[in-house]
């Protein structure tokens, strides 16, 4: 009964983990606060699965391999938090990515199309090129945020540059004080542009590192050393089950046996 009893808990730690591992890919695949608060229920009920289940076991070296695994869960659980505290930073930074961008880019149509109208055309082209340059920056940047390649990553920051001296070759013009203090304003919100996608980058990294190299080797190694685990279990229950049936069937026998014996003397 107490190895049934342990197979049933070891039972209870797989599930619970492999559904948390479901719940973790949801979470990163949608940021759902849902996903993120079943990842933190079902991690929390298998550290007291596990509590409650390490008092049945008596042999040390079981005992050993389930504080392994709790000691794997309490590992994957501080990485998940990790990982989760830099997802959510990174959709901070898209944010401020997909605010700046625009802003930049009205700013600088408006100074090219009244450097156009003052017929400054060598101001206006400039104007046009640093254009180009944010856009192609917007749209690495964009790109990275799908797919998180060290390509587009290393695109967006060579792209960030471009624009940066393409903006001050506009700055350099002879141009009016209001158009030269919205060229100021561009480069101010570009510097942070340009900050907030190097953290991103740098974010993105970790995270997916945490991701991949902890919660997926983790994951898969609770669940397996928790299966190793039951299986064990079960092939003694299976050896245990047959021998406990031919020793009620040897006790009957011999209770019979004693009793025709306890009968024959009472009638002797």
């Amino acid at each position: 009964r107490q190895i049934a009893r342990q197979t049933n808990e070891l039972g209870r730690i797989q599930a619970n983990i492999l559904t948390a591992r479901v719940d973790v890919k949801s979470y990163f695949a949608t940021g759902s606060d849902a996903a993120l608060s079943r990842v933190s229920d079902r991690l929390g009920a298998t550290r007291k699965i596990i509590d409650a289940a390490l008092p049945l076991f008596d042999d040390e070296s079981e005992i050993a391999r389930v504080t392994g695994i709790e000691n794997d869960v309490a590992t994957y659980e501080d990485t998940f938090n990790r990982a989760s505290a830099l997802f959510a930073r990174d959709s901070e930074l898209d944010a401020t990515l997909n605010t700046i961008g625009p802003k930049a880019e009205a700013s600088l149509t408006k100074v090219m199309t009244e450097a156009f109208s003052d017929n400054n055309l060598a101001e206006s082209q400039a104007a046009a090129l640093a254009m180009r340059e944010l856009m192609m920056v917007r749209v690495y940047a964009v790109r990275y945020m799908s797919d998180a390649t060290e390509a587009n990553a290393d695109e967006a920051l060579a792209e960030y540059k471009a624009f940066s001296e393409a903006l001050g070759k506009l700055a350099g013009f002879q141009i009016d004080a209001a158009r030269k203090a919205e060229i100021g304003t561009v480069k101010s919100s570009m510097d942070a542009y340009g900050a907030a996608l190097t953290e991103m980058i740098d974010v993105v990294t970790q995270r997916n590192d945490l991701i991949i190299n902890t919660l997926d080797v983790l994951g898969p190694q609770i669940a397996d050393l928790s299966e190793k685990l039951k299986l064990e279990e079960k092939a003694i229950q299976d050896e245990l089950g047959p021998r406990i049936v031919a020793n009620i069937g040897s006790t009957i026998l011999f209770a019979l046996i004693v009793s025709g014996i306890a009968l024959i003397l009472g009638a002797l």
